[in-house]
């Protein structure tokens, strides 16, 4: 759990998911060893964002859903859509922001 826990949210909640639809524990260490080791073979990013997006679709996902995502890519292609759609949240509500050197400085003499 600890090693999930330092991937992020998602996997630890992945991981979570095994534990908690597995009857007997001990059935559960080799499926979350399988997962926790995609860590090693793609990055702990693409791990990350490979659980989320299977956790949006998917009520408990196993090594058989992510790891089709990590090799196809799939979860680059959510990354970079979810940051764009954030960076666009971000700049509606920010606005263009003018310091007082633009209108002449601190000096309203």
């Amino acid at each position: 759990m600890k090693e999930a826990q330092g991937i992020g949210d998602s996997t630890l909640m992945v991981i979570q998911l095994i534990f908690e639809n597995t009857r007997l524990p001990e059935r559960a260490f080799d499926p979350s060893k399988s997962i926790l080791k995609l860590a090693k073979k793609y990055s702990a990013a693409r791990l990350e964002n490979a659980c989320e997006m299977a956790l949006k679709t998917l009520r408990s996902p196993r090594y058989k859903h992510l790891d089709p995502i990590l090799a196809s890519g799939e979860d680059i292609l959510y990354a970079k859509d979810r940051d764009a759609a954030h960076q666009a949240e971000t700049a509606s509500t920010t606005g263009f922001i003018r310091g007082a050197s633009y209108y002449g400085g601190y000096d309203n003499d």
